[in-house]
């Protein structure tokens, strides 16, 4: 006699599928889920190969959102995500992102940081200026960094000039970024 995983129901015509669901579980699968599944499938690639944090940011807490979606899908006794991969469970998936989310926010808000810093000491400061003391700072340390240090701080920068917090003006030849008024202060 088979039993859904999810939802309990049994009975001795009741069918499950391979990762134990009955058929009307398996449609609210289908309906709510299993783009949410290939979401975080895309989103765990791409954190593990783009070398722009800003990207690598973004994409690790889409995959944690879709985490708690699938998490949210099972019960206390179903975990789809081990159902289906049969080689991890949702709560130690969510933990692994969280805690990658964590520190890839606290890179960017660390160059974030160091971007603010630079334009507050000198005016105002070129690009270059930006990711050579990134650089420096990183061969100081000696370690390396999990995104390409100029790719990523040309998003942080387009990111602050959309929240309005930075500025850029051309100047000679090469383009500067100055605080704005606000992020000033």
């Amino acid at each position: 006699m088979a039993k859904c995983k999810r939802c309990g129901k049994f009975g001795l015509f009741m069918s499950v599928n391979k990762i134990g669901l009955c058929p009307r579980c398996q449609n609210e699968y289908n309906v709510y889920i299993a783009r949410e599944a290939e979401i975080f499938g895309d989103s765990s690639k791409i954190v593990t190969e783009t070398d722009n944090l800003s990207t690598r940011l973004s994409r690790c807490d889409l995959a944690l959102q879709k985490l708690f979606m699938m998490k949210n899908f099972g019960n206390e006794d179903y975990d789809l995500f081990w159902e289906i991969t049969k080689s991890s469970r949702i709560d130690e998936m969510i933990d692994l992102y969280a805690g990658m989310a964590d520190d890839l926010r606290e890179m960017y808000s660390g160059i974030e940081s160091l971007i603010f810093d630079l334009i507050r000491e000198r005016g105002s400061v070129p690009k270059k200026l930006i990711v050579d003391t990134i650089q420096n700072a990183q061969q100081e340390a000696g370690r390396d960094l999990p995104f390409d240090v100029d790719k990523s701080v040309v998003s942080i920068l387009k990111d602050l000039e959309f929240d309005q917090k930075l500025r850029k003006e051309k100047i000679k030849n090469r383009y500067e970024y100055f605080l704005n008024d606000a992020a000033a202060g």
